[in-house]
């Protein structure tokens, strides 16, 4: 080892600390114009307990073409407006043999939403609109609280992050999803150098559905109780500030106490476990040349 190579050679270590120790912003990059494709799969399974009847699990295998617009970047606030629109590709639904023909709900094979976010470059979400008050209440249950939404600093591996993320629907006071964020490090995904955040979040709630758009059956009273979680890992470009991949298990735990129209009780219970993954279907090369 040369003289001046071992002179420099602290330098050049402390050096690569000090890099490493200034982290890294993670923000989302949009521009006015550009648009996004990603195909998100569900695996679903589906436990349902009726008193007085046996326990029916229902399986559940779909998959949805995301495709995310970027409408306009606001020059005062620097929010994005986004369009988000989600097509139903693929789906099959297996019931048990002798599950009553007149309770099966058809494939939802072709069905589309579109839902109109307004969010900032950290991924904070400001507004939900969907196209009707039912589509909106969805989102904000299934979707929100599971987004990344990033610190508003520069951070490194191991940095973890808290986040109420709240959520209207449609109550007087909106509930509260509690989001806990850790920065894993760097995997490279689909030939994309990503940041890995594990996340994990929990939302509780009662809720009255009888007059909900919920009620179609025209219920005289449904109560209900949910706990819904989810936990998994986003894979984020920093460099193209776009979401490349997500890995989501999702659980659901609800309880209803319904008095129908006849003036009948009923209570149902169900569990239901979705995993869940989103994948980016562009290559970085098709990205720059947008």
């Amino acid at each position: 080892m040369s003289r001046l190579y071992r002179l420099f050679l602290p330098l050049l270590f402390l050096f690569a600390c000090q890099k490493n120790d200034e982290g890294i912003l993670l923000t989302f990059k949009y521009q006015p114009g550009q648009q996004y494709r990603y195909l998100m799969t569900d695996e679903v399974e589906k436990e349902v307990a009726v008193a007085g009847e046996d326990t029916v699990t229902i399986g559940r295998s779909a998959q949805q073409s995301m495709l995310i617009r970027v409408v306009d970047q606001d020059s005062s606030t620097g929010y994005y407006t986004i369009e988000v629109e989600m097509t139903v590709v693929a789906d099959s639904i297996y019931y048990p043999e002798n599950y009553p023909q007149h309770k099966r709900k058809k494939n939802a094979l072709g069905k589309r939403s579109v839902y109109t976010l307004v969010m900032d470059e950290a991924g904070e979400l400001h507004d939900v609109r969907g196209e009707n008050e039912r589509r909106r209440i969805y989102y904000e249950e299934n979707y929100k609280h599971n987004r990344p939404v990033f610190p508003r600093k520069k951070i490194s591996p191991g940095y973890e992050w808290k986040k109420n993320v709240f959520i209207d629907i449609g109550e007087d006071e909106p509930l509260c999803a509690k989001t806990t964020y850790r920065f894993e490090g760097f995997e490279t995904v689909q030939n994309i150098r990503s940041a890995v955040i594990s996340f994990s979040s929990v939302l509780e709630y009662d809720w009255d559905l009888t007059s909900t758009p919920y009620n179609t059956h025209g219920y005289k009273s449904w109560k209900y109780q949910n706990k819904s979680t989810s936990e998994g890992t986003i894979y984020f470009s920093p460099e193209l500030g776009i979401m490349v991949h997500k890995k989501n298990l999702l659980t659901f735990s609800s309880f209803s106490d319904i008095l129908d129209k006849d003036g009948k009780r009923m209570q149902k219970a169900s569990q239901t476990v979705d995993i869940e993954t989103t994948r980016l279907l562009l290559e970085p090369d098709a990205l720059s040349e947008q």
